[in-house]
């Protein structure tokens, strides 16, 4: 009876104990999120900071990297001439108006779609895509994850589904291949404003269950 009392006793003390630890980690959390997001704040004051401009707008291009994800391609037309994909659209870029003191606190800012809205992002669309409004920074809730470093570095990873247009060739059918293209540009500024580049790590990714229904090449 002795024993099964000091169980009880001991696992009620380790319960509270963990009760604790886990308590304060959430406290902790909701106050690093509160610094966070009072520095979001303070940086895209719209007395300051102008989403709708460029950085460096008074010096040469900004230049986005850019790389991709390939979930998977399916649902091949050949009548439509066009195919549906799903990738992970990565961006990044520097806006010399988000930099920032490095604190342990907050290492960097973690975002989603709501604070993409509240910074400039470039505008980008794919030319030969059916769909209007794939890359919008707008998407559908948990589409986008952005991160903003303390040297004013931004990275934006959006969840993007595309029906491209391609032009394909039967000449040689059944045994014919197609090669089509995903044709990517800004949508609103000239290249000697906005500098679109591939980026030198890890450009281009595949699904490891990379997915395609059909032969497409």
């Amino acid at each position: 009876m002795a024993s099964n009392e000091a169980c009880f006793v001991f696992f009620t003390i380790f319960f509270l104990l963990v009760s604790c630890v886990e308590l304060k980690e959430v406290r902790q959390h909701a106050v690093e999120w509160q610094h966070q997001e009072t520095l979001f704040a303070k940086l895209t004051n719209t007395a300051f900071y102008n989403k709708r401009l460029r950085p460096y707008a008074t010096k040469d291009a900004v230049t986005v990297n850019n790389s991709m994800f390939i979930y998977s391609m399916s649902s091949i037309d050949e009548l439509r001439t066009d195919y549906s994909m799903q990738i992970l659209y990565r961006q990044t870029w520097h806006d010399e108006r988000l930099v920032f003191s490095a604190d342990p606190a907050v290492p960097k800012i973690v975002g989603d779609n709501w604070h993409a809205q509240r910074i400039w992002t470039p505008s980008i669309h794919a030319v030969n895509d059916k769909e209007l409004g794939s890359f919008a920074s707008g998407g559908a809730e948990g589409t986008i994850l952005l991160h903003i470093h303390p040297d004013g570095q931004v990275l934006l990873s959006k969840r993007v589904k595309l029906r491209p247009y391609c032009e394909m060739s039967f000449y040689r059918y059944p045994i014919d291949k197609q090669q089509c293209t995903l044709e990517i540009e800004s949508s609103t500024l000239p290249h000697t404003a906005l500098e679109l580049a591939w980026s030198e790590d890890r450009p281009l990714e595949l699904n490891r269950k990379f997915i395609l229904s059909q032969a497409l090449y």
